[in-house]
């Protein structure tokens, strides 16, 4: 078992924090979380060096004394710290645990087959994923049923199991329903089960998209600040939403390799549809972007661009560029009542704009992405103005095709 005198190893993490950008405040809280924690505990144990397993000691007799949730998560972080240095040499960056769905049960193994059949097919990870999620939950619906055999499944079980999901009930019936298809298809199950499906309909709510006008876009941008890094961060990723509409994930990944700037492009790879997206970098994109590298981006080895702005300055993930873009449009003041404001949003909104510009379906596809033009043509939807220039004016009724018979007929 590794072990180092305390003192030693905190010694080490201090210069590890310092040599990758950790403010000297930072530092200090830090080495007061261990003066006042481990070692205070290892003087009073009359121990001086360090072990995970004293760590350990330390880590339960904290929870035993019922700390508040921050005390307790600055203190743990504290031991982490020290864990990762005496063990590996370094600290290790915060890791994400993704969720298993594990298929256990009477299905799991023609459940497997099916997976196994959709790979072959080259479908993505991430569709075989969202299968697995889905089926894994099928296949526990089915067993809180009391069900233990394929040929005791009926059509309640299916239905139940689609009204109980909470979201995407479309996605989710689609999933079994292929399931069942590639049963039939292998003999597994009576073909009676396509009359089900054929008839079965999924009631799904009308989606309105939500969007802003031209002007309001140009407030939500106005009101950046750009004098801090953060605002210059900010500002770019506003812009590669609002002028480009590029979805958050793919602003995530955005690198230095996917910029010309002689040719004033952008080419990505979009992360949904796998497409390669060639885009013209504007003028007021790429100078916000400059202002960013040369003004707020801290220095690292990173191939994308945008970070985040405190130590240890990793890239940021979707989810973090969608909750920059939402604060930023909510703090604009402009009116969001009963409209979203996410990333997404300013997609639709770019959409709409060049809708009222006169730009064809098939240009806005290839602008935003889109596998097909199908995708697009829900933004039309939005486009009430350019809806308007379509009527035609409903002609004048004389009084006579009224009177005609008398005028008995319409008493």
């Amino acid at each position: 078992m590794e072990q180092q005198e305390i003192q030693t190893l905190i010694n080490r993490c201090v210069d590890y924090l310092s040599a990758r950008g950790y403010t000297p405040n930072r530092i200090k809280e830090i080495q007061r979380l261990w003066t006042s924690g481990i070692v205070k505990f290892m003087n009073n144990s009359g121990k001086s060096v360090y072990t995970s397993d004293v760590g350990e000691l330390f880590v339960q007799e904290l929870i035993a004394s019922e700390p508040t949730r921050p005390v307790l998560k600055e203190k743990l972080l504290s031991i982490r710290i020290l864990n990762d240095m005496l063990e590996n040499g370094e600290i290790r960056r915060r890791n994400w645990c993704h969720v298993q769905y594990e298929l256990k049960g009477f299905l799991t193994t023609e459940m497997e087959k099916y997976l196994s059949h959709l790979k072959e097919l080259r479908r993505s990870p991430k569709t075989l994923g969202d299968y697995r999620r889905i089926l894994s939950g099928f296949q526990k619906h089915l067993q809180n049923r009391g069900l233990s055999r394929i040929e005791e499944i009926d059509e309640a079980s299916i239905t139940s199991f689609v009204t109980a999901y909470p979201s995407n009930k479309p996605q989710v019936f689609h999933s079994v329903k292929t399931l069942f298809l590639y049963w039939i298809s292998e003999h597994i199950i009576n073909p009676t089960w396509l009359d089900f499906f054929k008839n079965y309909k999924v009631k799904q709510k009308e989606r309105v998209y939500s969007f802003y006008t031209t002007d309001e876009v140009r407030l939500v941008e106005q009101s950046v600040k750009r004098s801090s890094s953060v605002g210059k961060r900010n500002y770019a990723i506003l812009l590669l939403a609002s002028r480009l509409g590029l979805r958050a994930h793919d602003i995530a990944n955005v690198k230095f390799s996917d910029i010309d700037w002689e040719k004033n492009l952008i080419t990505i790879i979009t992360q949904k549809t796998g497409r390669k997206v060639e885009l013209p970098l504007l003028v007021d994109v790429g100078n916000a972007i400059i202002e960013y590298l040369r003004y707020g981006r801290k220095k690292s080895n990173e191939e994308v661009v945008f970070l985040s702005c405190h130590p240890p300055f990793e890239k940021l993930c979707g989810s973090t560029i969608g909750c920059i873009i939402s604060k930023i449009i909510c703090r604009s003041g402009v009116e969001i009542n009963g409209r979203h404001h996410g990333s997404h949003c300013l997609r639709h909104s770019l959409a709409t704009a060049m809708l009222a510009d006169g730009s064809s379906i098939p240009v806005i596809s290839e602008s935003l992405g889109h596998r097909n033009s199908q995708s697009t043509m829900s933004y039309i939807n939005v486009d009430i103005q350019s809806m308007r220039k379509c009527s035609l004016p409903v002609p004048s009724i004389s009084d006579s095709f009224y009177m005609q018979k008398g005028g008995y007929f319409y008493d």
